[in-house]
């Protein structure tokens, strides 16, 4: 995914943080993640054993997923505008202040991570009828 704003990637990654704003690009995120599922299923059917009618089904399912995710901003670099946090003391009473159009230029590296999960799972069941009652 690309900043529709910066399809060439080439602007810095700009927020305001007073008004919570990108102004400018934003990162960019690739995913990956692909998923092979195997089901197996059986349906058997038996008229009149020990009294009943039987549907007996049986069935397995093994899934393997996996997930790539990437993102970064471009030239790894993040603009904060209008930083809006106590940052310094500038009046001397010993309590931070905002201190007004501060600034803060933040360098971040790719980010990235891996995930990989397999699933396993099963079931059977048995219909029984007899007459006009199922249980």
């Amino acid at each position: 995914m690309t900043p529709m704003d910066d399809l060439d990637f080439n602007k810095l990654t700009t927020y305001d943080h007073t008004k919570k704003l990108y102004t400018q690009s934003n990162l960019r995120y690739y995913a990956n993640r692909p998923t092979t599922q195997v089901n197996f299923l059986v349906d058997y059917f038996v008229d009149r054993f020990l009294g009943f009618s039987h549907d007996v089904k049986l069935g397995a399912e093994l899934r393997d997923s996996k997930a790539e995710h990437w993102s970064h901003y471009a030239g790894g670099l993040f603009l904060y505008t209008n930083w809006s946090l106590e940052t310094a003391d500038i009046t001397g009473d010993g309590v931070p202040d905002v201190v007004p159009n501060l600034n803060r230029l933040s360098m971040q590296r790719q980010s990235q991570d891996n995930s990989k999960i397999r699933d396993y799972s099963g079931f059977i069941s048995d219909t029984l009828t007899a007459g006009h009652i199922t249980s």
